[in-house]
């Protein structure tokens, strides 16, 4: 029998595997989860990890992220050193996250991990019914007390901590106690990795927070060098994660009330959105047309930056969706330059993090209360004839260069699109920037004016040619004959 040298290469890294499960050991672990305000939750888990092994060394220690939900619901992970607080690069393999040290781990010997992870809708509103719209939240964080790990811990305990915002209501699950000094809720010490004998824990709290998730968003650059502006537009697909409201209809009466009382509800009410000092002609539109109640306000602090305030049509209450696209242009010129090496970088933030808000009018937003986002699509549209697009980022970033054609494009050269996409985008992409490089050359620039003085030329050719048809009827010979003789 002949072995594939996949499989023979799958057979050996589980040998690793099993063979580092075997003598690494998590000797005591912590982890501290933070619920608030955010649609994300946090956890921060530190681990001392010890070599057991009599004779071999170790370079790379392995992640869990849990089962297969949670994994699927990660935005992102990060290890540091505890005690240098220097960052570790991580790779992913298959379900599990490989974590390369920065020196092997001898016999004997222990390190401090920092390990950091962000998650979305890891907790989801109660009760699963109806609640009046100015009632309280409630939340219920739902996970398992023992952390995921190939390898066995002697020692851990789960720590839940609620910020200022949060208010806790019960907790549920194995050794649970509330600490006097903090207030959190403790879990634990465990001994051992029986996942199942544990079990999960439960944590209810209230959090008045406005929970926003943005299910879907899609940010899209096109960039003319010819009329030296950047389009910006921003399509999103949101809904209100809160708990839904009884009737599937909002109480205008009681809304009217909350406002003039200066009382609070559940409702959605308008979204911000920070864009630059010099964006002009902006628009926002829905399924049914242009929407009119959007203004841009000063920020306090930030002479660069403007607030977009966008009041949807109706309130969204918990359970609802809604679907828009706002945009702007700004200058291309200050977001585009041309190196020594003579390739164009245009530099442009990647994502704008929205706010939601239940705020009315001039009512301040709370920026912290960022929506989350889980499914994003990043389109960058070049000019025609650009080449050898890349796409530099501080973060990984797998793109793909499609093509598409626009209106008044020269006909046989396509416009190059970088379409970069992401799933759970964590809250610290919302400060990243997107470079990308590409080639034009002067002839290339010239190709749109090009196409649109040959199609005015072609319409001056064809009125040239319709002008000099004869389209009415012949002249009869005779009739033209006496008339002529009459003259």
């Amino acid at each position: 029998m002949r072995l594939h040298p996949g499989a023979l290469l799958a057979c050996v890294v589980l040998l690793m595997q099993t063979t580092a499960s075997a003598t690494l050991v998590n000797s005591n672990l912590i982890r501290t989860v933070t619920l608030g305000a955010s649609g994300y939750v946090s956890e921060q888990i530190g681990v001392v990890v010890q070599n057991t092994d009599a004779q071999a060394s170790h370079t790379t220690y392995l992640v869990q992220a849990g089962d297969s939900t949670k994994q699927g619901r990660l935005a992102s992970l990060h290890v540091h050193e505890r005690k240098s607080g220097r960052e570790l690069p991580v790779t992913r393999q298959g379900t599990e996250y490989v974590v390369t040290l920065a020196a092997a781990l001898k016999s004997g010997d222990k390190i401090g991990l920092s390990i950091d992870a962000v998650y979305t809708q890891m907790v989801r509103p109660l009760p699963e019914g109806n609640v009046a719209q100015t009632d309280d939240q409630r939340w219920a964080w739902d996970d398992a007390l023992l952390v995921a790990s190939p390898y066995p811990t002697r020692k851990q305990k789960t720590i839940v901590a609620l910020d200022k915002s949060a208010r806790l209501v019960r907790y549920e699950g194995t050794r649970g106690s509330l600490s006097d000094q903090s207030g959190n809720v403790v879990f634990g010490p465990f001994a051992g990795s029986d996942r199942e004998a544990v079990g999960n824990g439960r944590v209810v709290y209230v959090s008045n927070a406005e929970h926003l998730e943005a299910t879907h968003v899609r940010r899209e650059y096109f960039a003319s060098h010819w009329d030296d502006t950047l389009h910006v537009s921003d399509s999103f697909d949101v809904r209100n994660a809160g708990p839904q409201t009884p009737g599937h209809a909002v109480d205008s009466v009681q809304r009217m009330m909350t406002r003039f009382t200066g009382a609070r509800d559940n409702l959605v009410k308008q979204f911000a959105q920070h864009v630059p000092v010099d964006a002009r002609e902006v628009f926002f539109v829905d399924a049914i047309g242009n929407v009119s109640t959007s203004a841009v306000d000063r920020v306090p602090g930030s002479p660069g930056k403007r607030m977009l305030r966008l009041k949807p049509r109706f309130p969204l209450a918990g359970g609802w969706r809604y679907a828009w696209r706002h945009g702007y242009r700004l200058p291309l010129g200050q977001h585009l330059r041309h190196d020594a090496s003579g390739r164009f970088r245009l530099r442009v933030p990647f994502i704008e993090p929205l706010v939601a808000s239940a705020a009315d009018d001039k009512q301040p937003v709370r920026s912290e209360r960022t929506a989350a986002v889980l499914a994003y699509e990043l389109h960058v549209t070049l000019p025609q004839g650009a080449r050898n697009v890349a796409v530099h980022a501080a973060f990984d970033a797998e793109y793909s260069v499609q093509r598409a054609k626009h209106y008044l494009d020269a006909p046989g050269v396509a416009r190059p699109v970088v379409v970069v996409a992401m799933r759970n985008v964590p809250p610290e992409m919302m400060r990243e920037h997107v470079v990308v490089s590409y080639d034009l050359s002067w002839a290339a620039v010239w190709l749109k004016p090009a196409a649109v003085a040959a199609c005015v030329l072609a319409l001056f050719a064809l009125a040239s040619v319709v002008g000099r048809l004869q389209l009415g009827l012949a002249p009869v010979a005779g009739k033209a004959k006496a008339k002529a003789k009459a003259d």
